[in-house]
């Protein structure tokens, strides 16, 4: 039995020592499912998967990973599944062995039948092992199911199907629009209009109801009173899928997906990545140069979670490239929220004079709390409390709209104290 025992310790090696040095590449898939599973869980990656339509990049992702889960673990099973029946199969030749040398030597006794006992309590041990690792598979094989069937579920896009898909948005408008949450109401009575070739600047302080309204016009949110309509008809006269692919946001908390560059812009499968199309874009928000001298060029990973080449990018070079990815999509609406929190305002004032540029005949909506930017567009909205206070140019909002006036003092000064203490 000491024998036995031995070669039982040997084998039970073999599968250590495998375990040890495939548990890097565990430990790989482990990181991946753990990045996925945190980024799914984000309550803010939500608006970004539906307007961008990522399942099909995020499904691709998914797959991949649950076939690398699959495959190791099949590998894993395979050595330890042999390891285990070399080891029965040792202890039953050896109880085996064992039983006939007592029978030839014609020296069964009651003694020898204890020991023999034994040796079969032994054995029933070893099945009983393996019939609990069979079991613990079963139940593991359970959570693959429910896996496999959450990575085959079809996400309901349209809440009525067979709606009609719109080939271009040209007008926008909303009417007598209100949202509430509960009995908290965050928008009361919003009504504006906007078409192809108009560009709208929205300002306020937090939480006055900028980025909500925002929102409702993607059709994240329905609204609890009043009406939205798209080139005059409901939004919910049209195919929201359709809606979407004509729609782009650049939101102040956008994610950057630890992916490659080109992904993180185009925002589709590789196979339909057009990368002629992504170095443009990155030649307009003046990145070209610096992904050009990376290792990997548009293919360099963002992060290095998942892949250790992987870069960190400074909060401009993340907002230009957000506002790249806006670009790329060629859409009839583009809302860009906060796009310019993290430039400085040299930068700033590129940025802006570039969205013009390239959204001149498209409907844009900016939003942004330093209004310095925001003076040369035709049609500010101030908005405080839910409610629009102040419609109008820069000027007439300085004559009209009290509120205004307020903010756009109190960021003068600013700006004028910064110079003082530069003077002295």
């Amino acid at each position: 039995m000491a024998a036995i025992n031995l070669v039982e310790y040997a084998l039970q090696r073999i599968a250590n020592a495998w375990f040890a040095k495939h548990k890097q590449e565990e430990n790989q898939i482990a990181s991946y499912q753990s990045y996925f599973t945190r980024m799914l869980m984000k309550r803010s990656s939500g608006k970004d998967i539906r307007l961008f339509n990522l399942f099909p990049l995020l499904h691709q992702h998914f797959t991949v990973l649950a076939d690398g889960i699959v495959a190791w673990q099949q590998r894993y099973t395979r050595v330890t599944t042999l390891v285990g029946g070399l080891q029965v199969a040792v202890n039953a030749l050896g109880i085996l062995g064992t039983l006939l040398f007592l029978i030839q030597s014609q020296t069964v006794s009651i003694e020898n039948i204890i020991v023999f006992i034994t040796a079969m309590q032994v054995l029933n041990a070893r099945f009983t092992t393996i019939r609990q690792a069979l079991s613990e598979v079963g139940r593991n094989l359970s959570y693959a199911a429910n896996f496999r069937a959450f990575l085959g579920y079809a996400q309901p896009l349209e809440p009525t199907p067979n709606l009609p898909a719109i080939d271009q948005i040209q007008s926008v408008r909303l009417q007598d629009v209100s949202f509430a949450v509960g009995s908290a109401t965050l928008l009361h009575h919003v009504s504006l209009a906007l078409a192809a070739g108009q560009s709208l600047a929205i300002v306020g302080e937090n939480g006055a109801g900028k980025t909500t309204l925002i929102k409702l016009i993607c059709g994240l949110y329905p609204p609890t009173a009043g009406t939205i309509t798209i080139n005059g008809q409901p939004r919910t006269a049209w195919s929201t899928a359709s809606l979407r692919d004509r729609i782009a946001v650049e939101f102040q908390d956008d994610i950057l997906l630890h992916f490659t560059i080109a992904e993180n812009i185009a925002l589709v499968v590789p196979e339909k990545i057009d990368y002629d199309r992504v170095d443009r874009m990155l030649q307009e928000v003046g990145m070209l140069d610096f992904v050009q001298h990376l290792s990997h060029g548009v293919r360099t990973m963002i992060g290095n979670e998942l892949d250790p080449d992987g870069i960190s990018l400074s909060g401009g070079q993340k907002e230009e490239l957000l506002f790249a990815r806006v670009l790329y999509k060629d859409a009839d609406l583009n809302i860009l929220d906060e796009p310019t929190a993290a430039l400085d305002p040299l930068a700033e004032k590129q940025f802006y004079a570039l969205a013009s540029a390239k959204l001149r005949d498209k409907m844009v909506i900016f939003i942004s709390h330093r209004l310095g930017s925001l003076t040369v567009q035709s049609q500010i909205m101030v908005m405080k409390d839910g409610r629009i206070i102040g419609l109008g140019s820069h000027a007439e909002l300085l004559a009209s709209c009290t509120y205004y006036r307020q903010l756009w003092e109190a960021q003068k000064t600013l700006y004028a104290a910064g110079d003082q203490n530069e003077e002295n």
